[in-house]
């Protein structure tokens, strides 16, 4: 199970500190709810996984206004590659792409929700 995290942490007792037990309880539900719905292989290879925290040269430990857009990001672009595979088009430093990201997704999201309040 792996850990996308953009946020830098300098040490392994500060990721303890962020996430206590909740990794765990996310893999324990996350593999209740595949043997719920009837998925036992997938169920087992869940609750066999090691939690892993992703490392990656974009992580920053001075930007935390622009974690929905990191979200965002890892959500399109990454699939379970390897790391030297993975292409998320996001910088290690300065703004001009994370503002050209921003630019992108709040139009569309404005433009989704200026569809739907059309269409009513």
């Amino acid at each position: 199970m792996s850990v996308i995290d953009s946020y830098l942490h300098f040490d392994e007792q500060e990721q303890i500190d962020k996430y206590g037990d909740a990794l765990v309880m996310l893999r324990k539900f996350f593999s209740s709810y595949l043997s719920y719905s009837g998925n036992v292989k997938l169920e087992n290879a869940i609750k066999k996984s090691k939690i892993e925290h992703l490392q990656m040269s974009w992580k920053t430990s001075t930007n935390k206004d622009d974690c929905a857009i990191y979200l965002m990001r890892h959500m399109k672009t990454y699939m379970g590659q390897k790391m030297k595979d993975w292409q998320p088009g996001l910088p290690t430093r300065g703004l001009k792409s994370l503002r050209i990201l921003r630019a992108k997704y709040w139009t569309a999201l404005l433009t989704s929700l200026t569809s739907t309040a059309t269409v009513r």
